[in-house]
């Protein structure tokens, strides 16, 4: 009898696996806060022109200079006649300017035009600003600032429409950190000369930079949408649709973006075009997308494999939660990372196997979710489970008997252990899991199962006591 009893009950222990397996939700759950944690670690542009300071600041100095619009002669004279005479008169000075314009003296330069500036016989302010903005784009040729702003401010003061002194200014601006100013600079320079997409897209830039989303994105359109923009001005736009919540519109920049063969040097793009994927459950294309950004050297690869292991989860792609979940791990490790997380890595890879019946390979790994979490919820069952059907009994009961201890299926552990317990010829011990586990009452089955061994082993026991006493 008391072989017909283990036998029977381990055929039906191996036909009754008790698979109470974590609701898809708790997955669910995991993605809950993925794309605002993300938003956290997303970087911003900076301000960049399409020329630089120097390049702008060079025509403009450039720009209005009678001396530069001679003809070779001309000037080549001018440089005899002048060039040893001290000047006195508004023209000798223009002229001395521009001979040091010519040779790429412009500190020289500034001291005549503030000759200029002195000299001036005129009465039009706009004039007298240009002379201005002038002396400012030279001492910004020699990377002066302070006197190149007071230059500009001086010219603006004189005449608001100087669009290239509000353009100028807006990079010093920028360079001394005072984002707020340089777009308002750039604003006005837009409001005067007209849109520009390399403006805009700068303008984009600073808007982003001061984390104005809401004004950014405007920016970067008018960029877009004058048909001249550079591609990355989509993947800009993209970034900041993210960070105001707008996936849906930031997965058609991101799309458009690679159609268009924008390059992803950082796997950046690729990682935000999968968060997208991620928040409209398009998770196939997640994954994808995610290994392209690791493939591709993006910088937080454990971020990627740790959403591949949901996402793969989700769409029952185990053999992904596994090899992921595998390599997230491997990287937390090195990185000292959270236990918790770790845990809860070593959980999808314990469920994914236990899933396909690979109870050989889910067990190790729920041992590693205890290891790092020992309170995680309902683990040491499955622990229990895929210890027991391996036949490693005693190790089974330690995790059984936890997690009847800690409330979690208490009907289904009571029973599963009285069968580890009768496989150890413990019957009293036994007898008294099953009579806790219908006193449990937590799962129907599993008390009628318990119902049913609780009589055959009363009737064991009380057979095997009339044997001894007959004997």
């Amino acid at each position: 009898m008391d072989q017909e009893i283990k036998e029977n009950k381990i055929y039906s222990f191996k036909n009754h696996f008790w698979k109470r397996l974590l609701a898809l939700f708790l997955a669910l759950l995991m993605l809950g806060g993925t794309l605002l944690a993300y938003r956290a670690q997303i970087r911003t542009t900076g301000l960049e022109y399409a020329g630089t300071l120097l390049e702008q600041a060079y025509a403009v100095t450039n720009s209005n200079s009678a001396y530069l619009s001679k003809s070779f002669l001309e000037r080549a004279w001018e440089v005899l006649t002048n060039a040893v005479f001290k000047p006195r008169s508004y023209q000798e000075f223009e002229t001395y300017a521009s001979i040091c314009i010519a040779k790429g003296e412009y500190a020289d330069a500034a001291e005549y035009m503030q000759g200029c500036i002195e000299k001036y016989p005129g009465d039009s302010d706009s004039e007298l600003g240009l002379l201005y903005l002038r002396k400012g784009s030279l001492y910004t040729l020699t990377e002066q600032d302070e006197p190149a702003m007071e230059c500009y401010n001086q010219a603006l003061a004189l005449d608001d429409t100087l669009s290239d002194a509000y353009l100028l200014r807006a990079q010093i601006f920028s360079t001394n950190g005072d984002n707020p100013s340089a777009a308002a600079d750039l604003e006005k320079y837009q409001s005067i000369s007209g849109p520009n997409p390399v403006i805009s897209a700068a303008l984009g830039g600073l808007y982003e930079s001061m984390e104005d989303y809401s004004s950014a994105i405007p920016a970067y359109t008018q960029a877009i949408d004058s048909g001249e923009y550079e591609t990355e001005s989509l993947a800009s736009r993209a970034r900041c649709l993210i960070l105001t919540e707008d996936t849906k519109s930031a997965m058609g920049d991101l799309e458009r973006y690679f159609e268009e063969k924008g390059s992803d040097p950082t796997g950046e793009y690729h990682a935000m075009l999968g968060m997208c994927y991620m928040e409209y459950e398009r998770f196939t294309e997640a994954i994808e997308t995610f290994h392209s950004a690791a493939d591709l050297g993006y910088a937080d690869s454990y971020m990627l494999y740790q959403q591949c292991v949901a996402c793969g989860y989700i769409t029952k792609d185990y053999e992904t939660v596994v090899t992921d979940g595998k390599k997230a791990i491997e990287l937390a490790e090195k990185a000292g990372g959270k236990e918790s997380e770790i845990a809860e890595l070593y959980q999808w890879i314990g469920l994914s196997y236990f899933i396909q019946n690979d109870l050989e390979n889910a067990g190790p790994a729920f041992e590693n979710v205890l290891k790092y979490s020992p309170e995680m919820e309902y683990i040491n069952y499955y622990a229990g489970i895929c210890l027991m059907s391996g036949g490693e009994t005693e190790k089974a009961l330690k995790y059984l008997e936890r997690s009847a201890e800690l409330g979690e299926y208490v009907s289904i552990c009571s029973y599963n252990a009285a069968l580890c317990h009768i496989q150890l010829e413990e019957y009293e011990t036994a007898e008294k899991l099953l009579e806790a586990a219908i006193e449990a009452n937590d799962d129907e089955e599993a008390v009628l199962e318990s119902k049913e061994m609780l009589a055959q082993l009363e009737a064991f026991l009380e057979s095997s006591e009339e044997e001894q006493t007959t004997g």
